[in-house]
């Protein structure tokens, strides 16, 4: 939800304040199980917070970095997470995606077996 994020961005900003060497970052997980709805639903919520001085740390940084799709991999649903990907990089934001952790290489077809 936007108040979970806006509290771990707070709390870093809060921390980074505090201690200024300690530079912490984000990398906010969409799983592969997700639906298109909630997709969605991450973009919006990122959007408003990616685009505001909220995501600055007190160097003016990003906070936020990246988007990762992580949990089981659902090659058969892959296009569905186009849209997700294309608004991310948008805002700015990388994508980080998690491959080959809960399936067997049998399952990616780019893979060479």
């Amino acid at each position: 939800s936007k108040d979970v994020i806006t509290a771990y961005v707070m709390g870093i900003k809060n921390r980074q304040s505090r201690y200024p060497g300690h530079i912490v970052r984000l990398i906010i997980d969409c799983e592969w199980i997700s639906t298109v709805e909630e997709q969605a639903k991450v973009v919006d919520i990122l959007s408003d917070i990616v685009a505001s001085d909220l995501n600055l740390d007190c160097f003016g940084d990003p906070i936020i970095l990246a988007v990762g799709l992580g949990g089981a991999e659902l090659s058969s649903r892959s296009s569905e997470f186009l849209p997700l990907i294309n608004s991310c990089r948008e805002m700015g934001l990388r994508i980080d995606i998690h491959s080959g952790e809960m399936s067997k290489v049998e399952e990616h077809p780019s893979v060479p077996v």
